[in-house]
């Protein structure tokens, strides 16, 4: 049996620990100050709201000086939450807002610890860590104010917890913690409600009456709590003109729609892991007169590497 416990006494599992977490936050320093707070426009809907929120003037935005406050009814006030102790306590300040998706990558971190089987190496498992907070697209997240992190970092803690109550493991109320954060997963984005409606599904294939029960016991009261606070607002669990996007038109709209992003995931996810497919790799296949050929490669790519995540554990650990 492979010892996957920390031993902090262990000098030379030490400083390799050491050395990839100080690199990863030398990453995130380099990158601080990359893009201006509204660059994105998503931030600035957001450190607008937080400060509303701060201010107790509820979920709203000022498009125009001239302009009343308007319901920012694009996104869920999960994550301007999150915000809103820190625009209270230094109002002045944007950078400080920063906090919130960086201590999200830290945990993000903390929680890739946790992703192998149980007979994984600290070496492979620290290895993991450094793989996940040094990735260019976590370390480009983590210093911009946007809800990408926090809410990876819920909802992966949700997927850690329902996966130990599955394995009965831990004392503590694993599945009561699983509904608890992937509730506030859903509060954050509403692509939340996606593995919320995963893990009801499998408990009731399981036939896990009352593990079901609990669960949605445990996720009804924060929910509906934040709905009837923030839904009259447009800030609740369904934004209209993020429900009227994902829900407008007629069924071959929205299958067309389903069908454009997963073939968009699909194709980002060779990117995420290695930014070289990206953009850098279609100038080339272009210089070459291979630009037809580079996205259904892709495309193709990404496919590989969604089955090979799929199926990674099971092969590693049978």
């Amino acid at each position: 049996m492979i010892d996957s416990r920390f031993d902090p006494k262990n000098r030379k599992t030490a400083s390799f620990a050491v050395v990839l977490v100080l690199t990863s936050l030398v990453f995130v320093v380099l990158r601080l100050n990359e893009m201006p707070v509204g660059a994105l426009v998503d931030d600035a809907f957001y450190v607008e709201m937080a400060r509303s929120l701060a201010e107790g003037r509820g979920p709203v935005v000022f498009l125009h000086p001239l302009d009343g406050p308007r319901n920012a009814d694009i996104f869920p006030a999960g994550f301007p939450l999150l915000l809103a102790p820190l625009a209270k306590a230094w109002p002045s300040s944007l950078a400080v807002l920063k906090l919130v998706p960086f201590l999200a990558w830290l945990v993000i971190g903390r929680l890739a610890w946790s992703v192998p089987h149980a007979a994984a190496s600290v070496r492979h498992r620290l290895v993991l860590v450094f793989l996940t907070l040094a990735n260019p697209w976590t370390v480009g997240h983590a210093v911009r104010i946007v809800s990408d992190l926090p809410f990876t970092a819920l909802a992966l803690g949700g997927l850690l917890a329902f996966r130990n109550h599955l394995e009965d493991k831990g004392r503590r109320p694993q599945l009561e913690t699983a509904a608890l954060l992937m509730a506030a997963s859903a509060m954050v984005r509403p692509i939340g409600w996606a593995g919320l409606l995963a893990m009801v599904l499998l408990l009731a294939l399981r036939r896990s009456w009352s593990g079901l029960g609990r669960f949605l016991l445990a996720t009804a009261a924060p929910l509906l709590a934040f709905e009837l606070w923030f839904g009259p607002r447009g800030a609740g669990l369904f934004p209209p003109s993020a429900l009227a996007q994902e829900t407008g038109g007629g069924l071959a709209e929205r299958l067309h729609l389903v069908g454009n992003n997963l073939i968009g995931y699909l194709a980002q996810l060779p990117t995420i892991l290695f930014p070289v497919f990206g953009e850098p790799t279609a100038k080339l296949a272009a210089g070459a007169g291979l630009g037809a050929v580079a996205a259904p490669a892709g495309i193709l790519a990404g496919l590989v590497l969604a089955v090979v995540v799929v199926r990674g554990r099971q092969a590693a650990f049978p």
